[in-house]
């Protein structure tokens, strides 16, 4: 005979789309403003766009920002990026 199981705490904390809680930007905006990955992996994105469009003059756009991280910091640095967040609470 098949019973139902509760749910784990895991699956009980689940977001209710399945994929990503947007709880967590809370906890991304600390992390990526101080974890080394993230301060670094923006200066190698900048880096490899500085040498494609070293004028600047291209217009970029970042689907899926999250908390806009990356994108501010290649506006901060001359580039003209837009981004997009599906998540309200990215923004």
């Amino acid at each position: 005979m098949n019973q139902a199981h509760a749910p784990t705490s895991a699956a009980q904390a689940a977001p209710a789309d399945g994929y990503f809680d947007p709880a967590e930007f809370s906890i991304r905006a600390d992390l990526e403003d101080t974890h080394y990955w993230h301060l670094h992996r923006r200066e190698v994105l900048l880096d490899a766009l500085n040498a494609v469009c070293p004028d600047h003059a291209a217009r970029l756009v970042e689907v899926g920002c999250g908390i806009g991280t990356v994108a501010t910091h290649l506006n901060d640095n001359g580039f003209n990026v837009d981004y997009a967040e599906v998540h309200q609470a990215g923004l």
